[in-house]
């Protein structure tokens, strides 16, 4: 267990969470600094902090569990498939980015975060909301969902406490400029929404398929998505323009992915842990384009 301070790699630095696990309650998370949870490892975050340009990614068979408070500044990276980020009841993630590429992210009944949910162009991962009855998920943004021209038919969103059966539906309600709500519906009977951001069309009609625990995947079929998600890593929203700010935090969090994927082909000098622990994403964590 790792309690209170600051974790921080310089460079190119790596901390791995192996198959005994991390506990990184109370941590400050500083700037440029890398944490890969892979390889079977758990890293858990009770309460702490993510600074602005610092990135934490759950690669293949890794999972990272959150379950206070964090305040999030950098990015969350659920990269490659078989990664898992789960935030748990009662955690509160503020601020920052969610990412999803190939794996996958879970939002247990009574958490809650305020960062932005992105799903990378041509990521297969999905997002798995729980709760009970008439959901709303107040404050949760999602964007790029179902990638370009709805390219990315693999991306999924799962709630889970809507039955599946005869009746249920999912569809876009256009609220505001590139912004609008994805609602499930039963009849005239709202049983989900949530916030889509990007350029979808109010004709949009999602594809309702089985989930887990007895839930409901949507998904995205061919050109139900205009002109793909427009918030990226670098995006105005995540540097802050959109609440007021301008912390550049979008424009770090870039230059940090770039010196990750920059660290899979070539050993960081000063790297902490295995360099062999290390796991590569099954494809370009960069493949979105930066706004």
């Amino acid at each position: 267990m790792i309690s209170g301070g600051t974790l921080e790699t310089l460079k190119q630095g790596v901390i791995v969470a192996g198959a005994s696990g991390l506990d990184l309650t109370g941590l400050t998370i500083a700037t440029s600094t890398l944490v890969e949870v892979a390889g079977g490892g758990t890293a858990t975050l009770v309460s702490g902090t993510i600074d602005a340009g610092a990135l934490v990614v759950t690669l293949s068979g890794g999972t990272l569990l959150v379950s206070g408070t964090l305040t999030n500044g950098g990015t969350l990276f659920a990269d490659a498939g078989g990664g898992l980020l789960e935030i748990a009841s009662g955690a509160v993630v503020k601020g920052g980015v969610v990412e999803i590429n190939n794996g996958d992210v879970e939002l247990l009944s009574g958490s809650s975060t305020t960062a932005e949910i992105v799903f990378t162009s041509t990521g297969t991962g999905g997002l798995s909301l729980e709760g009970t009855g008439s959901v709303t998920y107040s404050g949760l943004r999602i964007s790029g969902f179902g990638g370009v021209g709805g390219a990315a038919t693999e991306q999924f969103i799962d709630f889970t406490q809507v039955t599946s059966g005869a009746g249920v539906s999912a569809h876009y309600v256009s609220t505001a400029a590139h912004s609008g709500l994805l609602e499930v519906t039963s009849g005239a009977t709202l049983l989900a929404e949530v916030t889509l951001v990007g350029a979808y069309t109010s004709a949009t009609i999602f594809n309702v398929g089985s989930g887990i625990d007895g839930g409901i995947a949507i998904t995205d079929p061919p050109s139900g998505i205009v002109g793909g998600g427009i918030v990226t890593l670098a995006s105005l929203t995540n540097n802050g323009a959109a609440h007021g700010t301008d912390s550049n935090a979008g424009a770090s969090n870039v230059a940090l992915l770039g010196n990750y994927m920059a660290s899979l082909f070539a050993a960081p000098e000063g790297e902490v842990g295995s360099a062999t622990a290390q796991e590569a994403p099954a494809q370009a964590a960069l493949a979105h384009p930066h706004a």
